[in-house]
């Protein structure tokens, strides 16, 4: 998912996303070794974060 997507996608984004499944974070066509939802856009991290609270 490229970077323009991701953040099209966060501004839509939908706190209650089970993030159903993960993919390839791109900027600019080059992947950053990172992963995001696929559906909406919240990179792995913040994903990870938030389950262990």
């Amino acid at each position: 998912m490229d970077t323009k997507k991701t953040e099209t996608s966060a501004k839509s984004r939908n706190d209650d996303c089970n993030h159903p499944s993960l993919t390839k974070e791109f900027v600019s066509g080059v992947p950053t070794g990172n992963f995001v939802c696929a559906q909406c856009g919240r990179h792995l991290s913040a994903i990870l974060k938030a389950s262990r609270k």
